[in-house]
């Protein structure tokens, strides 16, 4: 069973929120969102992004459009009301933020930061997903729902285990939705990292008549200096799957609502400084929580690996993966070309692991660091049958 924050997830935005109106006085205010799309790691810009903006209820679509070369996209006339919105490239990861309330949120929607992240081809991912309630009893023949940019791909029902198992999805962010009468509504997130490693959950659904669910969480992001961190991506996550997902405001704060009685995890991400996790728990009268977290500068980000692969008879090897890993999950990923090179670029100060491989040779693997001064590191390496 994996983390369902892989690392390595995932796409950078800075996007705009505001309320626009026209000249009729009855029309209802509608919203423009704007941002610019980056590659996770190096921060450039992705051109012919793909942004959709569709009704979180019923999955209408209520806006497109793609990025320009310098990564900016608009969206605009979109109307009140939870939406969800999709960001999806070719080669990339897509992401989904869901239920996004445009004038509730529009604080934290003023500055989000997100990244989009290379995938590989495999589409051999599985979810098993395990639904019960909050007295621990599996809950049989409940539909689940799963989303993914937007889009329902499978809606089975739990078997007399209370298990559901969906195959064959791909590298990306879905959603979960589960609607029982008599429980409250349950939504979360999941992701099926670049190895199409399998995600196990368990959905712990919370009856309505007995368990508060009006816990708030604060959590005040700052740098080493005390400063407020804006941007900085937050998410709340229960029983291993990702329930909230927030950016903080100009003042570093982002605030969960809604929460009902039990224990979370939280993980802070913001590109450029250290990544930072730590749990809560709401009680039993759903007293609010503020948690101040610190996060330090990765300082430069401008590290390049460059990997040269021969076989034993010093020809070039095209096509070899070339993987670099930090912390347990895959952060780049890069192919070899005609001359058996692999660059990978945009690499923060600290440790990194690296393998290599090709089909019909022996996988290699090294270690390496990139300094306080981001300079170059090369390696070459010889595969062998």
């Amino acid at each position: 069973m994996i983390r369902l924050f892989p690392r390595l997830f995932l796409f950078v935005a800075a996007i705009g929120l505001f309320a626009c109106s026209d000249d009729s006085t009855n029309a209802p205010a509608t919203y423009t969102i704007s941002g610019t799309v980056h590659k996770a790691g190096t921060g450039s810009p992705i051109p012919d992004a793909v942004v959709v903006a569709t009704g979180h209820d019923d999955g209408r679509e209520v806006g497109r459009t793609s990025t320009g070369t310098d990564g900016v996209f608009t969206l605009k006339g979109l109307p009140a009301g939870a939406i969800d919105i999709t960001a999806s490239a070719d080669g990339y990861a897509s992401v989904l933020f869901a239920a996004l309330d445009p004038k509730k949120d529009a604080s934290s929607l003023g500055s989000m930061s997100v990244q989009l992240a290379p995938s590989d081809s495999c589409c051999s991912g599985l979810l098993i997903l395990r639904v019960k309630n909050g007295s621990g009893e599996l809950l049989a023949n409940k539909a689940v729902v799963i989303k993914k940019a937007g889009q329902i791909i499978a809606d089975p029902r739990t078997d007399s285990g209370g298990k559901v198992m969906v195959a064959d999805l791909c590298p990306g962010e879905y959603s979960i939705r589960i609607a029982v009468d008599g429980y409250r509504v349950y939504e979360a997130v999941f992701v099926i990292n670049a190895a199409c490693e399998p995600v196990e959950l368990t959905a712990v659904l919370q009856n309505e008549a007995e368990v508060c669910c009006d816990g708030v969480l604060t959590v005040n992001v700052k740098d080493e200096n005390g400063a407020g961190v804006s941007g900085a991506k937050v998410r709340v996550w229960k029983s291993g799957a990702i329930l909230h997902t927030a950016f903080t405001d100009g003042s570093g704060a982002a605030v969960f609502t809604d929460l009902c009685k039990g224990e979370y995890g939280v993980e802070v991400m913001k590109t450029g400084y250290t990544n930072r996790e730590f749990s809560f728990a709401i009680n039993g009268e759903c007293d609010p929580v503020t948690k101040n977290v610190v996060v330090e500068s990765l300082g430069c980000c401008s590290g390049v690996l460059t990997v040269t692969v021969t076989d034993a008879n010093s020809n070039p090897i095209e096509g070899a993966t070339v993987k670099l890993w930090k912390g347990g999950a895959v952060k780049e990923t890069a192919q070899t070309n005609a001359q058996g090179v692999a660059v990978i670029d945009g690499i923060c100060k600290g440790e990194y692991g690296v393998s290599v491989l090709k089909s019909g040779y022996q996988t290699r693997e090294f270690t390496f660091a990139i300094g306080p001064d981001c300079g170059p590191y090369a390696k070459s390496l010889v595969l062998e049958p």
